[in-house]
């Protein structure tokens, strides 16, 4: 908030945004009455004022991931899903991307806990869940964090046949599916999302007319795809 509050001082002819803080970073371009080009790199898409929104919609990420892993097991898919803090705006989306794919399939999630987004809770909450929910075959986290805490449970459970998968496409999850750990994780494109927030900035101050909405895809990375990733 700080930074936003100082770079606004200067009266920039635009700015570029991707906060931690979505809330707050409103608010503040809100009671500053700044009028210049708003461009938002983000996940979260709630300025109403912004010149464009570039990035990724975190329920239908979650959706793609979702059905991925709807597919391992089909029918017989016995789903936890382990999401963020409770109350926040990017895991009740990813929660309801997750929660739609397995709706489409026909089924529901055997339990739904939050993991805070960090290992130690998400490893507490599977342990909980391997001992209440033993038939779980699928755990779809909202984090890679998440997904590493889980797989700590299964490991030291010596539990096998659970499919886990993370989002964010961080190094060390890609690390943790080409170990054989992970199945699969939902990464977004930051580079492009920067690339295109850049070039969408530009054209605004040019006098051009822009998207509202610049969708940038995720893909999902597993096996046959992560050695793409760790180059």
């Amino acid at each position: 908030v700080n930074q936003i509050e100082t770079q606004l001082a200067g009266a920039p002819d635009a700015i570029i945004i991707a906060p931690d803080d979505n809330d707050a970073v409103v608010g503040v371009l809100e009671s500053s009455g700044y009028e210049g080009i708003v461009i938002f790199c983000d996940t979260t898409n709630t300025y109403e004022n912004q010149t464009s929104f570039v990035g990724t919609s975190n329920d239908e990420a979650a959706y793609g991931g979702g059905v991925y892993g709807v597919n391992i097991n089909g029918e017989a898919t016995k789903a936890l899903i382990i999401y963020g803090q409770e109350g926040d705006n990017t895991s009740n989306l990813r929660k309801s991307g997750y929660e739609k794919a397995l709706s489409e399939a026909g089924l529901e999630p055997v339990a739904e806990m939050s993991g805070n987004n960090n290992t130690a809770d998400s490893k507490t909450v599977m342990e909980g869940q391997l001992i209440s929910n033993p038939d779980i075959n699928l755990v779809l986290c909202h984090n890679d964090d998440s997904a590493l805490g889980a797989i700590e449970a299964i490991k030291e459970a010596g539990v096998e046949g659970i499919s886990v998968i993370g989002f964010d496409g961080n190094v060390s999850a890609l690390e943790s599916i080409s170990a054989g750990e992970m199945k699969a994780t939902i990464a977004q494109q930051p580079a492009e999302m920067g690339y295109l927030s850049v070039m969408t900035a530009v054209s605004a101050l040019k006098g051009e007319t822009v998207e509202k909405v610049i969708s940038v895809p995720t893909v999902v990375i597993d096996a046959e795809t992560v050695a793409d990733y760790l180059e």
